[in-house]
């Protein structure tokens, strides 16, 4: 009917006019229509847009899955949903661009989902604009009453949504995901002011890089739940210009780097805000400066950790009231109500350890000065704030603070309550105080073996019977734990039953109890954890099912496999175990009841891993669906006995030949009936007595007969190929087979081949026609779904015992693979191993059935056979680590930190920081460690550290140094599951010190401490770093060497914010001067008042950007100072910012004015290679910087390249080096990449290649046609910031031009990772005489001015002119000198008036070239040629090189140029010859009718090589001795050509 309505429609168009009448009278009858669009073309339409078009109110566009390009705009109420999520992506639409554009007057008949919108200026408008719009007047008031849900829109260039202020219905946004926009996730309202109640649900607007979300200019009673706005770059949710009685519940507005929740001011309304939290945010949690208008409450919620403010209220004009707020460790005030107008209240909130950074405002709790109205803080615990817990300094009204804790049941202390406040009659405890308990134990069998996964369920004592309050469940170190039990009355009564529900073990009540009555009862604290609450549990008792296996004629059957499948109570079988058959036939298997259950049903299954017999069900059944279940009871025994049949039916039989003689090695390949065709299914080959025998399995498992025909055939090709009873297949008789029954061919005689070669048949070895043997399976994940693209690679056996790498085969979409392998020369069969590696490093590389080559399964198979079913499973690129650390009591350790180290290439171990971990309430932690990508294995090293400094760090195993600590080579996939450690406290393997550090008044923070310890021989070594906290205070530990009993330390104090200058203990300025400090095992030593004098600084800042100009981010930048004689060393390590800024301020050495540094910068994630300052690789070339006291360099840019095999090139003129006659004595003092030089000058061209990775490579090869460098390596060991170079000669153009040189380099590691990198030179040549030009119809040159005898090159490797396969490459002219012109083209056959080359019989002419000139020849002294012919035009007309001449067309006759070839490419030969005239040449075979008289060219004052010249990026320059020798004869001159190519 639409069909129909749409042509009607047309047809009305074409012949009325009248469109609009048309379309909407015919659409109007379509009524709730689903119109399907798809991208492949199977739906209505294969556009959005199409689709909404054709849509009608009420009707239903259903997108299929795929990418759409385009921009969609809705005008029509209908359902724009896409059921199995689409895509529209916009990147390659240029302008303001809008996903999905919805018309503003839609109202209620409209709902949009289910799709992704990216790529676009605005994800989704509904009244906005595309582009920035706060406050827009574009923008327009909307009806609303729509509905948009589960949406994501994400990397837009501005907003993810914009949305106009409705004045109409409420709408509805509910599960969208607004991330990763460039402006806002989420805006609402504008210009226009919105009237209605609008909701915005579960959704998440986080990671912008604006705002979260902007509400304004909206008086609707709105409400914003279940929902989060983190990590923005500017205020997680900003509300302006509202007066309605919002809502914002359940919410989370934390990380943000603003404000959490700002309310910018507006028209007041009743809002709310509850159970939200604010916390970690970089300016206030919640609030605004400016004055919150209405009669607002917040409650339920939290606002900590923000660096300003938690709540931050002054100027309130209105009431508001704060319940159960918890504002905690907020840098600066906990609440600030300072100036307020209105009414207030806070009732039941926390308000502790605010303050710590503030210099502008009181570091208080709740910060309350010059408010007018009445104000109450009751209820409240109010401690730990660094000035005071309430400041009412000029309040109007006297406060009521009374009912508060303040941490001491005397009230506030002195200082705490300050100004216009009543703090009186505080409260006597803590009204935060622990209202609940908690139980713990361990659960074990009779064995002591621990239990994990046992169901812990705890009852409670309410007054009149014990509930059941909580449940919990054994770790897998059998260890409890449940928490948050109700002791609200000061302690609770509990009772505990053990394994209530379990399969494998008898439930029972602590202690030892049969019954909820008899068990005991534990009474806990509040705030107490009962902890030892064991118990050892009794197993359940199996059910026993057994059975004997035995073939149909009775025989016992050993190393059956019988699984037992058990029904888990919902119907369901599942895997429950497996056991063999013994050499009786008989098994046992126990199998538990499912829990709660008495009787355990399964069903029994047979198969023979030797596949001799046929897979069956119980009892005598082939399919699972028909197996005969059992049903035995706890404790009980059933009985399933299994009869097997044989799997395959069996062909055999002997070979003769006419005689009767039996011929061994003739081979015997089976092809069974697969229904529609017979196909190859096995093959033998006969033994020394010419027999045979082959097992066949039928097609289907239900079948017990198989149809086959049998091929007979010599490799050797002496006998004739057949069939049995025929010569070929279609006429060979089937034999059906019969499971278990062997039916003998008789009577197979073969004949003698007419001429002894071979007969066409299945050969082996090394005959042509050999087939290969196949090798297959399927590769899937630890989930079994299949992966596509793991190559896998065969390496077969030579027959020398090594395998070598020779066929390979990538998985399909289904995971599958098929490898063909052919046996080596001479023979008939392929062993084999098999390789699975995915190039993506996502998933580890292995060998079939093991990790490693040793371990790998190989697999020997017959050319023409195959292996099927050779399926294997990828483990993740990753070594997973896990353990446990305890104390030495046996203790669990929690937030133990948990750092794994990871061996570069180059020897060293570094911190992974994507692997820091913390341990759990148990003491437990597993991280996992990726694999760099090429690798197989990584050796590891693991350090447990405690952040609280109460235990000693440790590495595993029980060492205290990471130099000493054991390694573990672990190979990908690997699980380290006992990585375990005992860590003993400080003060019984330490020596302690700690002390204060201070300026003139105050403590100073961030100061780093560093501990040089004596390692035993005298030698202080770097031990550890500490930072002083904010009083200015450090403590650390310190080791003595092995056996020692005293550590003795230096310490140097370091400000790295450069405004004090160093200093070391006591008083000293150097390491040498230091005083040492020697303390005894278990002792401490107080360093109290060390004072850092102020310092004069030098600032160094610059930005890190990579090779497209963006700022890098969170690369560590480190500054290395110059302190006196010898090296620099580190002074301070800073990090760059969002935009790639850093800085550091540095303080000159003791009686220094001046600082000289050095600056070093490293990617921690690795993916950009590590440098020096100005792209140096190595410290000692790093470059320095020399900067006076007070002064600020701030231009130090740095380009990071990404991490590999790092090419550079740079170049000088040779002239300019230390030896003019020897490139290796430049020294490249500048690093330039482009020099400019005169004609034909030398120029040195340096390469560097250089591992700026973290892996170790080992082949390399850098290719430069223009120097033809050699720099080649394989099988060399490149480690990690080791470099290889080399130094050629490029001699410049003749011609005026820029020329632009490229080298290539390709390196790769041992295991297959490749590294390209591309270096670029340039030559700039000024000073020539000739300028010259290449178009598609020839070549023009004009000289100017050349002198008397001067060499002018023209052409290059380009040519200055081509025929179909020859291109005349260059001329090198010498003239008297004066101003000229040379044109050149090119024919396949001779020009117009010149007669063609009389070639001899099979002769061929390659091209003919006419050289135009305004010189006359009196005037040239001679011209060299180079031209070169393609190889393929020589051989294709069996023609040698040597034999083709070039001719000059003198006075109409062709005559023979001396021609020689001087270069050899891989295209083609390249000639040389020298004329004493130009006019028209010809290139062809030597051998003409009638042989002309050669012609010679005369003698030429000065003799030069040709070189090359061009302006392409792979332009090349030749080697030449220059125009200096004078050559006298024709010989010598040749003679000179080769002598300078060989050179």
């Amino acid at each position: 009917m639409r069909e129909l309505g749409a042509l009607v429609a047309v047809l009305l168009v074409i012949v009325s006019g009248f469109a609009p009448f048309a379309v909407v009278g015919v659409a109007s009858a379509a009524g709730n229509t689903t119109i399907v669009v798809a991208a492949d073309g199977t739906g209505d339409h294969q556009t959005i847009q199409a689709g909404v078009d054709a849509a009608t109110a009420g009707d239903t566009v259903e997108v299929q899955s795929g990418t759409y390009t385009e921009q969609v705009t809705v005008d029509t109420e209908i359902t724009l949903v896409a059921p199995n999520g689409a895509t529209l992506d916009g990147t390659g639409i240029s302008g303001g661009t809008v996903g999905i554009d919805v018309t503003p007057s839609l109202g209620s008949g409209l709902t949009i989902e289910g799709f992704t919108v990216t790529g676009y200026t605005d994800g989704v408008t509904v009244g906005g604009s595309a582009g920035e719009s706060y406050d827009d007047a574009s923008e327009e008031s909307i009806s609303g009453g729509w509905t948009i849900r589960d949406l994501v829109s994400t990397g837009n260039a501005e907003d993810g949504l914009d949305i106009g202020a409705a004045t109409g219905t409420g709408w509805t946004l509910r599960n969208v995901r607004a991330t990763g926009n460039s402006d806002d996730g989420i805006e609402i309202g504008g210009f226009a002011s919105g009237t209605v109640a609008w909701r915005l649900l579960e959704s998440n607007a986080s990671a912008n890089d604006g705002y979260g979300i902007r509400v304004s200019s909206t008086s609707g009673s709105w409400e914003l739940l279940d929902s989060t706005t983190s990590d923005n770059r500017d205020t997680g949710l900003y509300v302006s210009g509202t007066s309605g009685a919002w809502t914002i519940g359940h919410h989370n507005a934390s990380a943000n780097s603003f404000n959490g929740i700002d309310i910018a001011g507006g028209g007041g309304g009743d809002w709310t805000i509850h159970n939200t939290t604010a916390s970690d945010n970089s300016d206030f949690g919640i609030g605004n400066g400016g004055g919150i208008a209405g009669n607002w409450n917040v409650r339920d919620s939290e606002a900590s950790r923000n660096f300003d403010y938690g709540l931050y209220a002054p100027n309130a004009p209105d009431d508001f009231r704060v319940r159960n707020l918890t504002v905690r460790n907020n840098s600066k005030a906990g609440i600030v109500t300072s100036d307020t107008a209105g009414n207030w209240r806070i009732d039941d909130s926390t308000i502790e350890d605010n303050g710590g950074t503030s210099t502008t405002l009181a570091q208080v709790g709740i910060y309350a000065q010059g408010t007018t109205g009445t104000w109450v803080v009751n209820g409240s615990s109010i401690t730990g704030n660094t000035e005071a817990g309430i400041d009412a300094t000029n309040a109007d009204i006297t406060g009521d603070a009374t009912d508060d804790w303040w941490g001491q049941s005397s009230g506030p202390a002195s200082g705490q309550c300050v100004g216009n406040v009543d703090c009186t009659a505080p409260l006597t405890s803590d009204p935060g105080a622990p209202t609940t308990a908690g139980v713990q134990g361990t659960l074990t069998d009779a064995s002591a073996n621990l239990l994990s996964g046992i169901d812990v369920t705890v009852y409670r004592d309410d007054g009149s019977s014990f509930v059941q309050a909580a449940t919990g469940t054994t770790k897998s170190d059998g260890t409890y734990s449940v928490d948050g039990l109700d002791a609200s009355g000061g302690s609770a009564d509990l009772k505990l039953e053990f394994a209530a529900g379990s399969a494998g073990y008898q439930s029972e009540w602590y202690d030892d109890a049969g019954s909820k009555a008899a068990a005991t009862t534990v009474t806990v604290s509040a705030g107490a954890t009962e902890r030892n609450l064991d118990a050892q549990l009794a197993e359940t008792p199996p059910a026993v099912v057994e059975g004997t296996v035995t073939n149909a004629s009775g025989d016992a059957l050993s190393g059956i496999d019988v699984a037992v499948y058990r029904d888990d109570d919902t119907g369901t079988f599942s895997t429950y175990d497996t056991v063999t058959t013994d050499a009786t036939g008989d098994y046992s298997a126990d199998v538990l009841p499912p829990a709660g259950e008495s009787t355990a049903t399964v069903e029994i299954q047979f198969s023979d891993p030797n596949s001799d017999y046929r897979t069956e069900w119980y009892e005598n059944t082939t399919a699972q669906g028909s197996a005969t279940r059992l049903s035995v009871a706890s404790g009980g025994t059933g009985t399933a006995d299994g009869v097997l049949e044989r799997r395959y039916g069996y062909v055999a039989g002997t070979v003769r030949d006419a005689d009767g003689t039996a011929l061994s090695g003739i081979e015997v390949t089976v092809f069974r009936d697969e229904g529609s065709s017979f196909a190859q299914y096995d093959t033998a080959t006969t033994d020394s007595n010419g027999d045979f025998d082959v097992a066949v399995e039928p097609t289907a498992a239900a079948d017990d007969t198989v149809p086959v025909r049998v091929r007979f055939s010599d490799s050797s090709g002496d006998y004739e190929t057949q069939w049995h009873d025929d010569a070929d297949r279609d006429g060979a008789t089937t034999v059906t087979l019969t499971r278990g029954v062997r039916t003998t061919l008789l009577g197979t005689a073969l004949s003698e081949t007419s001429s002894g070669g071979s007969s066409g048949g299945s050969s082996g070895g090394s005959s042509s026609d050999s087939e290969p043997a196949t090798f297959s399976g399927r590769v899937t994940d630890g989930n079994g779904d299949p992966i596509a693209g793991i190559t896998v690679s065969a390496f077969r056996d030579g027959g020398n015992g090594a395998f070598v790498g020779v066929a390979s085969d990538d998985t399909d979409a289904n995971g599958r693979y098929e490898v063909a392998v052919e046996p080596p020369d001479g023979e008939d069969s392929v062993t084999a191993r098999l390789r699975f590696t995915d190039w993506n490093w996502t998933y580890a590389q292995r060998w079939y059935d093991a990790r490693t080559e040793a371990r790998a399964e190989t697999f020997t198979v017959r050319e023409g056979s195959g292996r099927v079913g050779l399926d294997t499973t990828m483990e993740e690129n990753v070594v997973t680590v896990a353990g446990t650390a305890r104390s030495v009591d046996g203790d669990a350790l929690e937030d133990i930190r948990v750092w794994v180290y990871r061996r570069l290439d180059n020897g060293r171990y570094k911190a992974l920081g994507q692997s820091v971990t913390y341990t759990d309430g148990s003491g437990r932690y597993d991280t996992t460690v990726v694999v760099p990508d090429g690798e197989t294995s990584v050796d590891l090293k693991v350090r447990f550290d405690d952040p609280d400094d109460e235990y000693a760090t440790v590495y595993w195993r029980n060492a205290s140094t990471l130099r000493d600590a054991e390694s573990t080579d672990a190979l990908a996939g690997w699980d380290l599951p006992n990585v375990r450690v005992t860590m003993p406290e400080w003060d019984a393997v330490a020596a302690g010190y700690g002390g204060t550090v201070l300026n003139e008044t105050s403590a100073l923070e961030g100061i780093q401490v560093t501990v040089y310890r004596d390692d035993g021989t005298g030698t202080f070594r770097e031990w550890t770093n500490r930072r002083t906290d904010a009083n200015g205070y450090w403590e650390t530990h310190a080791r003595p060497p092995n056996g020692e009993q005293t550590v003795s330390v230096k310490i140097r104090y370091r400000d790295e914010t450069g405004q004090y200058l160093e200093e070391w203990e006591f008083d000293e300025s150097t390491r040498s001067t230091a005083k040492v400090t020697t303390v005894a095992l278990g002792d401490f030593v107080p360093l109290y008042g060390t004072r850092l004098e102020p310092a004069p600084t030098a600032r160094v800042s610059g930005v890190v950007f990579n090779e497209s100009h963006d700022g890098l981010e969170d690369i560590d930048v480190t500054l290395y100072r110059k302190d006196g004689p010898g090296p620099s060393t580190e002074f301070a390590t800073t990090t760059t910012d969002d935009v790639g800024y850093y800085t550091f301020d540095v303080p000159a050495p003791p009686g220094e004015s001046t600082v000289e540094t050095r600056l070093h910068f490293d990617d921690p994630t690795g993916e950009y290679a590590q440098a020096w300052y100005r792209d140096r690789h190595r410290w000692a070339n790093a470059t320095a910087m020399r900067n006076a006291v007070g002064s600020h360099d701030r231009h130090n840019f740095q380009t990071l390249r990404e991490a590999g095999m790092l090419l550079d090139v740079w170049v000088q003129p040779l002239s300019t080096c230390q030896d003019p006659t020897d490139a290796d004595s430049c020294t490249f003092p500048d690093r330039e990449d482009t020099v400019t030089v005169d004609p034909n000058e030398t120029v040195a061209v340096h390469y560097e290649l250089w591992n700026g990775d973290d892996r170790v490579y080992r082949d390399y090869d850098v290719d430069d046609p223009a120097t033809r460098t050699t720099m080649f390596g394989a099988g060399h060991e490149i480690a990690p910031g080791e470099l290889r170079s080399k130094t050629e000669t490029l001699t410049a153009p003749i011609v005026d031009g820029t020329y632009d040189y490229r080298a290539n380099s390709t390196s790769d590691t041992r295991n297959g990772v490749v590294s390209n990198s591309t270096a670029t030179y340039t030559i700039e040549v000024s000073g020539s005489v000739a300028q010259q030009a290449r178009s598609p119809d020839g070549f023009s040159a004009r000289i100017s001015n050349s002198g008397s005898g001067e060499p002018v090159l023209l052409g290059g490797d380009d040519g200055v002119a081509s025929t179909s396969g020859t291109t005349m490459q260059s001329l090198l002219l010498r003239t008297d000198g004066s101003n000229y012109t040379v044109n050149v083209t090119g024919n396949d056959s001779a020009p117009a008036g010149t007669a063609p080359l009389p070639l001899a019989p099979g002769g061929t002419a390659f091209g003919y070239f006419t050289v135009g000139h305004s010189i006359p020849d009196t005037a040239i002294a001679n011209v060299t040629f180079r031209l070169r012919v393609d190889r393929g035009d020589l051989s294709g007309a069996g023609i040698q090189p040597t034999d083709v001449t070039v001719y000059r067309y003198v006075d109409g006759v062709p005559t023979p140029l001396p021609t020689a070839v001087v270069e050899e490419t891989s295209t083609a030969h390249v000639y040389e010859t020298t004329s004493p005239g130009l006019s028209v040449f010809a290139v062809g075979t030597a051998d003409l009718m009638s042989p002309p008289t050669t012609e010679n060219a005369t003698p030429s004052l000065d003799r030069t090589t040709a070189g090359r010249t061009g302006t392409s990026v792979d332009t090349t320059g030749a080697s030449s001795p220059g125009f200096t020798v004078v050559l006298t004869a024709l010989a010598l001159l040749v003679v000179a050509v080769r002598l300078s190519r060989r050179r």
